[in-house]
């Protein structure tokens, strides 16, 4: 959340590529909340999860 905090601050224009379980594994309630998110349908396509956690890529604004 910090670093999103920072490039918010900062009035970045680009991207924070995540990668996580949204409101699951990856514990970060405030980022799930607070973060502006949208699944990427591209990068997904090639993202192979190598665990029991069903985790996916987002870009966070």
């Amino acid at each position: 959340m910090q670093i999103l905090h920072y490039l918010r601050q900062k009035k970045w224009k680009g991207n924070l590529i995540v990668v996580g379980e949204k409101l699951g594994a990856t514990n970060s309630k405030t980022f799930w909340k607070e973060a502006h998110l949208e699944r990427s349908v591209n990068l997904n396509q090639h993202h192979k999860p190598f665990d029991f956690i069903k985790d996916q890529v987002y870009l966070a604004k």
